[in-house]
């Protein structure tokens, strides 16, 4: 065998304490921690955190102000007009009912605001509804102050017309007397006048009696007396047509001069 042939023992150096060095493991660094992220990188990053917020909180204040178009509701029903102002983004406000026969009962009339105006989102829609007159039994408003039997009457859906008449029994400020009279029946949306008393008093005009008298001969004699008759239409039984059935303030009432005497004038009812 030659020398070249000959093969030769290499033997494992003497364990000296080291520890195996891992061929697969790249050079280690010099002072045995671990590498940290730039402070730049940290920066951009918050930088880009802090534009992206803005530009949703633009992009929100932006889409919260754009004005919207106030759609028309008029002739819908309050719960179809309160889902078109829905898909607006609106919202349906107070709803007010009037007493009326011109227009189909619960359908809004009007609204406000007007229809195809511009409003910000969100903004509330008033509407008035109409309803049909029922009959109602008239409250006894009688002694009762004067802005609590106004009041009463509202409830009632009653519109109350005030008048003033001197009383040397009824205290200032209370319900003299009122027309139609408490438990006659009316329809809402009609007008109830109440005398309200202006306390003693003897100045003035004295109110004379107009019952039973035709129309015009009743405006004629509360002209006379420096009166105004003002006629309400009324069916009446017992009296002709076109004749006063009933009186407020009543006669011998001591008024200020120029006041409204208010008439019941019976008229036909409609065929």
């Amino acid at each position: 065998m030659s020398d070249s042939d000959e093969v030769r023992t290499i033997s494992a150096a003497p364990d000296s304490g080291a520890e195996p060095i891992d061929a697969q493991a790249g050079p280690s660094d010099a002072s045995g921690e671990r590498k940290r992220v730039p402070l730049s990188l940290i920066a951009v990053i918050v930088g880009l955190l802090v534009l992206l917020a803005g530009i949703v909180a633009v992009w929100g204040y932006v889409a919260l102000n754009v004005p919207a178009r106030v759609p028309p509701v008029v002739g819908m029903t309050p719960v179809d007009a309160e889902r078109t102002l829905n898909a607006a983004n609106l919202v349906a406000g107070s709803a007010t009912y009037y007493v009326t026969t011109e227009f189909p009962s619960g359908r809004v009339i009007a609204q406000s605001p007007v229809p195809y105006s511009r409003v910000r989102q969100g903004s509330a829609v008033n509407v008035r509804v109409a309803v049909a007159p029922v009959p109602v039994a008239v409250p006894d408003v009688s002694s009762i102050e004067s802005g609590r039997a106004q009041a009463i009457l509202r409830y009632y859906q009653l519109l109350p017309i005030l008048a003033e008449a001197y009383s040397t029994s009824v205290p200032t400020g209370l319900v003299i007397e009122q027309l139609p009279r408490a438990g006659d029946t009316a329809m809402t949306g009609s007008s109830e006048v109440v005398v309200v008393s202006l306390g003693p008093g003897t100045m003035g005009a004295t109110v004379p009696s107009l019952i039973g008298k035709k129309f015009p001969a009743a405006v004629s004699l509360a002209a006379s007396a420096t009166l105004f008759a003002e006629p309400r239409a009324v069916i009446a039984t017992g009296f002709a047509d076109g004749t006063v059935a009933d009186q407020t303030p009543s006669a011998g009432s001591k008024v200020l001069v120029g006041s409204k005497v208010w008439v019941s004038v019976v008229t036909p009812p409609a065929q």
